[in-house]
């Protein structure tokens, strides 16, 4: 009988099923009450997936042996396996009450909590285990495990390191460690463990995934794409490797290979929400719309499906995507939990509140945190922005984790803000730490869902008043950021219910410019770009907006304008082969001369402003209109068309229309805009007049004045402060003129 038992359980950890159950049925035969036999058949039909016979088994060998802590762990697990998770946990807590000192027990106790995903009672049994054998590698490894699910970074690299000690050519321990780091924002020590492990392990392309994430973290996007070619090469089905280096080339610009391993990432994975979100993006990039609303449709269903988990839809994608704030809201909840994920928040939480007792009297310091100080849109509107401040009522800070280009833009920063501080070597709780080390009141983050964001950084809610502001166009959805910089056009007080965030409303308008813009000397003329000379020869409809806010019903209105203006063009900005190709198809399909498409090459900020003067209408985009490029064309004179729309994004263009008294270029719908753009196109002396009284409202309107901006903008941080101060609940601040 014995001989039987034993090669039971020899056959069961070989994994041959058949012979053990034949080894335990003869055990069994000899003796039905052998509890080992009895043990040993249960293992064999939880393995065939017979989980009826393995718990009558289970349940034999209990009454048998009511006491053995290990029994009653494989009971769990099979309760577990047949869906039975309430019945399981009474069975754990009478293994850790019989194998309070058995530190395999323990073990098994915190794999299976972790399985059910009860992480803290997974890392109270791991941690008895590990003091009752402080050097088993397995004990070490998967307490790493829990204790990062809990956010316990501090334990899970404790224990992971003196796995790596005990067992150096584990490539499985340095990988873990390495995602670990990279959790953590620690790309250095990433980089390192993840190097270590396919040091041993040349073969592993999960690592080499995992190493491409961490490239892209600190910038380095060509060792990221070489990393993802390399797991590719070892394993070509990976849907995760696909989705990660179409994000890599779509930041290459190579549009071709981004759309080619996104719709590979997405086919073979089109459950995936973030896969299926990434491939529209890139198909709106090219305008490539055939059969998208289908695509568009089952990012919608994902919403809706509440047995999924959260969707993984990026909320810049969204915003793009769907006019609803409603849904827009419903996206940046979720992606936000998925980044505040792990953190408690309150970290700085005692010494904020020290500060309040203390009543600090001015300066406010205020902290901006971007990674976009440098020659970007957000670096042009704001290179002359932080020199506006009151110095006497704020001091000013600035925390850049992105690259520092060493331009213009970048260098005026520097020099215009109190205190210039890079933190991109910083993981996001050491940047946090920092931050609230230079006791900043006010925090403004010029990022929020826009690529390169750190969003980690503020929630672990570093000052007290933390605030959404310009460059993503709506809500965080997240707990962490008070207020969101807005005006009445873009969030009316009845969209409130669509935002996280409390409105500090501006009176003019949310957006910022720069009056002193570089605009070149450079004289462009209309033949040069390829445009008709004139006005008279044919209106020049220009649009600059990024190809992917270009979307089916707007182009279709750009193409009806086109058909009523004999000679008139469209002059488009398309960095993009892709994109060129099929507008200029839908173009000829429509039976319009593809040749009234004018494709704009990318120029130097001074030089393109010189070169959009010569146009005569700018013909803004819908769902997500135009921000920085309406803002431009005004600048240079050039009068821009747009509709109110249904959101933040789509009300932009209208608010900084507003703000400089040109209310007339705001339509209701697409058929007033396509009449007003080709009313103008056919009016001469009316389109003069629009441009001069551009001219003049440029001086007698506030769009393009920083300091009555800089002056309601502080009246709205004073008031945000005030209320943190006297401990008031955050509530809507609306700046008074």
């Amino acid at each position: 009988m014995q001989n039987n038992l034993s090669d039971g359980f020899v056959h069961l950890n070989n994994g041959d099923l058949t012979s053990a159950r034949a080894a335990f049925q003869m055990a069994l035969n000899f003796d039905a009450n052998d509890v080992g036999a009895l043990s040993g058949m249960a293992a064999v039909l939880h393995g065939e997936q017979d989980f009826t016979g393995a718990l009558g088994n289970s349940e034999a060998a209990l009454k048998l042996d009511p006491r053995n802590a290990e029994l009653h762990v494989h009971h769990a697990q099979y309760l577990l396996s047949a869906g039975r998770g309430d019945e399981a946990k009474s069975y754990l807590s009478k293994a850790a009450r019989f194998g309070a000192d058995a530190p395999d027990t323990l073990y098994n106790l915190g794999v299976l909590y972790s399985m059910m995903g009860e992480f803290r009672e997974a890392k109270k049994n791991l941690l008895k285990a590990s003091k009752l054998n402080k050097d088993d590698p397995q004990t070490l490894m998967t307490l790493g495990s829990v204790c990062t699910e809990l956010g316990d970074f501090t334990q899970a690299v404790k224990s992971l390191t003196r796995c790596q000690e005990l067992v150096p050519g584990s490539p499985e321990v340095s990988h873990q460690l390495g995602n670990l780091y990279f959790q953590q924002g620690d790309f250095d020590n990433a980089l390192k463990s993840l190097k270590h492990c396919l040091a041993i392990d040349a073969a592993n392309s999960d690592a080499y995934l995992s190493l491409s994430a961490v490239y892209f973290k600190i910038g380095q996007i060509d060792p990221a794409i070489e990393a993802c070619e390399r797991a590719l090469q070892l394993d070509p089905s990976d849907a995760s490797t696909h989705y990660n280096i179409a994000k890599y080339y779509g930041l290459r610009k190579n549009l071709e290979k981004a759309l080619v391993h996104s719709k590979q990432a997405f086919e073979l994975n089109p459950a995936d929400s973030d896969a299926a979100a990434t491939y529209y993006q890139f198909r709106r990039q090219a305008c490539d719309w055939q059969d998208l609303e289908t695509l568009s449709a089952q990012l919608d269903a994902f919403l809706s499906d509440q047995a999924l988990e959260p969707t993984s839809e990026l909320p810049f994608i969204n915003v793009f995507r769907s006019a609803d704030s409603a849904t827009n809201l419903r996206v940046a909840q979720a992606r936000s939990a998925k980044i505040s994920a792990g953190i408690s928040g309150d970290g700085f939480l005692k010494r904020i509140e020290r500060r309040r007792e203390k009543k600090n009297a001015p300066p406010i310091n205020i902290g901006y945190v971007s990674s976009d100080f440098r020659d970007h849109p957000t670096g042009h509107l704001m290179q002359h922005f932080f020199g506006l401040h009151d110095r006497s009522k704020f001091r000013i800070h600035a925390y850049s984790h992105g690259p520092n280009d060493a331009s213009p833009y970048r260098q005026t920063i520097e020099g215009e803000c109190g205190s210039f501080t890079d933190i991109s070597g910083l993981d996001d709780f050491e940047a946090a730490k920092r931050i609230n080390n230079d006791n900043i009141d006010i925090l403004v983050d010029l990022n929020v869902h826009i690529t390169g964001e750190r969003m980690g950084i503020c929630a672990h809610r570093p000052a007290p008043v933390q605030i959404n502001m310009l460059a993503y166009p709506g809500t965080s959805g997240a707990s962490y950021y008070d207020f969101i910089v807005t005006d009445q056009i873009n969030t009316p007080l009845e969209d409130e219910d669509f935002f996280s965030e409390k409105f500090l409303i501006l009176p003019d308008t949310y957006f910022i410019t720069d009056a002193k813009s570089e605009i070149s000397d450079r004289i462009f003329s209309r033949a040069e770009c390829g445009l008709p000379a004139t006005l008279k020869d044919g209106a020049v409809f220009a649009c600059f907006n990024n190809s992917y806010k270009i979307e089916p019903q707007i182009f279709a209105s750009w193409l009806n304008i086109l058909e009523k203006s004999p000679g008139s063009v469209l002059w488009l900005f398309a960095n993009n082969e892709l994109c060129q190709t099929n507008l200029r198809r839908l173009t000829t399909e429509r039976g319009i001369g593809e040749n009234r498409l004018v494709f704009a090459e990318d120029l130097p900020k001074p030089d393109h402003l010189a070169r959009l003067a010569i146009a005569d209408l700018a013909l803004d985009t819908g769902i997500y209109g135009g921000h920085t490029t309406t803002a431009d064309a005004l600048l240079v004179g050039v009068p821009t068309a747009t509709q109110l729309g249904s959101h933040f994004a789509s009300r932009a263009s209208s608010s900084i229309l507003n703000a400089l008294g040109m209310s007339e270029l705001i339509c209701p719908d697409i058929e007033a805009y396509e009449e007003l753009a080709l009313k103008l196109s056919s009016d001469g002396a009316e389109l003069q007049r629009l441009k001069a009284k551009i001219e003049e409202n440029k001086v007698s309107h506030p769009l393009f004045d920083g300091v009555t901006y800089m002056c309601h903008f502080e009246a709205g941080l004073e008031a945000a402060y005030q209320m943190w101060l006297e401990n008031r609940e955050f509530n809507h601040i609306t700046v008074e003129i």
